[in-house]
């Protein structure tokens, strides 16, 4: 059976875990916040704190820009537990590269929910590049 994209979205967000952007304001240090759009969207603003990664070369860069992010790490299984925020316009892409890095074995994965839309609908700050 062929799905439609937002099914296919929808599926695959029952797979991963989400975090509202109340949640996220209200625990925003604990996390790793990746905006994973691309450098033209970035350049309009993104979250205070968060750092660009690409979608297109999330699973190649996070791992480095986690360990020069985190200086505590002490290993790879520290590395992997690392509590990380993943963003986009929407919600979609970023849902898919968390299910993405879930499979390569990290265990706290979060996709913002609504992205940095719902982020804007609250008025909530934005960072200029």
């Amino acid at each position: 059976m062929l799905l439609t994209s937002q099914a296919y979205v929808e599926q695959t967000k029952k797979q991963i875990q989400v975090i509202s952007v109340a949640e996220l304001v209200t625990r925003q240090s604990q996390f790793f916040v990746v905006d994973i759009r691309e450098a033209n969207e970035v350049a309009l603003g993104k979250i205070p704190g968060a750092i660009a990664i690409s979608r297109g070369v999330l699973e190649m860069k996070i791992t480095a820009e986690l360990e020069k992010h985190q200086q505590n790490i002490q290993n790879q299984c520290e590395l992997s537990a690392q509590p990380i925020v993943l963003y986009c316009q929407s919600g979609a892409r970023s849902a898919f590269a968390a299910n993405s890095l879930t499979n390569m074995g990290f265990s706290c994965v979060y996709s913002l929910d609504g992205g940095i839309k719902a982020w804007q609908v609250q008025n909530l700050p934005m960072q200029k590049v």
